[in-house]
């Protein structure tokens, strides 16, 4: 996973979103404020169809 900080993310956001959204590259960027990850959304269904079937919701 990159890592990145606030400003580095910033410099560089549009590859960044395309590189998570396309290629599944997942980035961390540590803020003053705390740590953020992006994700694809792809990845994002995967892990919101785990958290269902883990913590009992809908199938």
């Amino acid at each position: 996973m990159l890592e990145k900080t606030t400003q580095q993310f910033i410099a560089d956001a549009e590859s960044l979103l395309i590189g998570a959204a396309a290629n599944d590259d997942f980035v961390k960027i540590n803020t003053s404020a705390g740590t953020a990850v992006l994700i694809s959304e792809a990845e994002w269904n995967i892990l919101v169809e785990a958290f269902k079937t883990v913590i009992g919701g809908e199938k």
